[in-house]
């Protein structure tokens, strides 16, 4: 059982050792925006938990339910003393154990009271504004620096860039006018975030383990160290259980940068090849071939249709674009009883207006700029579209949300950097107009408005 708890250990005493060496003002500015997130997740909270739209008893989606109702029953099973192999198919059958491992502890210490998990899920919901506070300032410092530098700007590189968006909030507040604050002041205002920690659901604790990973990952490229190394792994593991393609994703940016970018990346080829010859030798001890098989399903499973063509693959990706970024549509109301969706339409309407145009011009300031540690976020970013889009054709709001903060720290790099060339976020509203008034036509001639 200790083996499950120590990834948690890791991401506490990353945080904690991350914020003790943080200055002053920094840690003040930071502790002011992890309240400020904190006091609204709870608050969402409170108001989605009295709404009278639960289909499932107490719960608003039937994987809470599912969630709640096995965790108990394992809690049960730790009670009689027995600690069963969860992700046999006698239990939970899938290696996705991590969550109901979680719910379980809390019902095995406090008793059958799944508000606990609500509350760890708005605790957590906290912690990605501290995370991502530091994930945008390992991956912009040097970039900070060197733009500084080009400016003519002698002093600290937090100097302001004159006629930016926050130059009347930097006059005030000197710290805003960073990449790093600009993202933790989005993340903690993001009522998406504040809308997914009012559920019994992984997608928060997944969220910040992954954003941790990341972060340990950029550390890793600025300065190898070892403890950092050895808290990714622990962190790593303890994503794994909780949705394994996520590891994928987020391992695939670093085979790509060792592969493709390191100094090295010829041995790294040589690494990557005997890799692959000893997962395949591995495979006769017995354990590691049902977690390979497992790892197999679980990416087979998501494909599409043995049916499908591959034109119809395309054309059903493409279909599932819209989706993926944009939905459910926070303009569309449905005539009938309100729905639970509605809470996050203030999220979604911040994702539109602020961190995908942002976010765009972010990412497009990287690749024109050849950012080379961006590959870390755009990479899993890509791999991850791809595979809701076969998966779910792209309808993936709950499963986005890992994604979500890399979305923000390319928004607060997008809002930094002063580039009148760039028209990204304008051509973006452009489009989004476009598309809700087409959107709204297609729904009225459907008769559903």
């Amino acid at each position: 059982m200790m083996f499950f708890v120590l990834p948690y250990i890791a991401l506490a005493v990353v945080i904690i050792l991350s914020w003790l060496r943080l200055e002053k003002k920094e840690a003040r500015f930071l502790l002011i925006a992890t309240g400020v997130a904190l006091f609204i997740h709870i608050i969402y909270a409170l108001c989605i938990q009295r709404m009278p739209v639960a289909r499932y008893g107490r719960f608003f989606f039937i994987d809470e339910y599912a969630y709640d109702l096995y965790s108990w029953a394992i809690a049960h099973e730790w009670h009689m003393g027995h600690f069963p192999r969860l992700w046999t198919d006698q239990y939970l059958g899938t290696l996705h154990t991590g969550w109901n491992r979680i719910l379980a502890a809390i019902y095995y210490v406090f008793g059958h009271h799944p508000r606990l998990g609500i509350a760890l899920n708005i605790f957590a919901g906290a912690l990605l504004v501290p995370l991502s506070f530091f994930t945008t300032r390992q991956l912009f410092l040097r970039l900070r620096i060197a733009d500084c530098e080009l400016r003519n700007d002698k002093a600290h590189p937090s100097t302001p860039i004159h006629n930016s968006p926050f130059t009347i909030l930097h006059s005030k507040f000197p710290l805003m006018h960073s990449p790093a604050a600009i993202t933790a002041l989005i993340t903690a205002v993001h009522f998406s975030f504040a809308y997914w920690c009012a559920f019994l659901l992984r997608d928060t604790i997944l969220a910040v383990m992954f954003l941790a990973a990341l972060y340990l990952v950029l550390q890793i490229y600025g300065r190898p160290n070892l403890w950092a190394g050895a808290a990714l792994i622990l962190i790593l593991c303890g994503l794994a259980i909780l949705r394994v393609y996520s590891v994928g994703a987020l391992l695939a940016g670093v085979l790509a940068y060792l592969l493709f970018f390191h100094k090295y990346k010829k041995w790294m080829w040589l690494g990557a090849f005997a890799g692959v010859i000893l997962a395949i030798v591995a495979r006769v001890y017995i354990p590691i071939r049902d977690y390979e098989d497992q790892l197999i399903y679980t990416f087979l499973n998501n494909l599409p249709d043995a049916g499908r063509t591959p034109l119809g693959s395309l054309i059903y990706c493409a279909r599932g674009i819209p989706r993926f970024f944009l939905g459910p549509y926070a303009w569309y109301v449905s005539p009938g009883a309100p729905v639970i969706d509605y809470m996050l339409y203030p999220g979604q309407w911040l994702l539109y207006l602020l961190i995908l145009p942002f976010g765009l011009k972010g990412l497009w300031i990287c690749i024109r700029e050849n950012t080379v540690q961006a590959l870390f976020l755009v990479i899993p970013i890509m791999l991850s579209i791809f595979l809701f889009l076969l998966a779910y054709q792209g309808s993936v709001p709950r499963q986005r949300l890992y994604l979500e903060p890399l979305f923000i720290v390319f928004s607060a790099w997008g809002i930094y950097r002063k580039d009148k060339a760039c028209r990204i976020p304008l051509y973006w509203y452009v489009f989004l107009v476009l598309f809700i008034a087409a959107h709204s036509y297609s729904a009225y001639r459907r008769g559903l408005w």
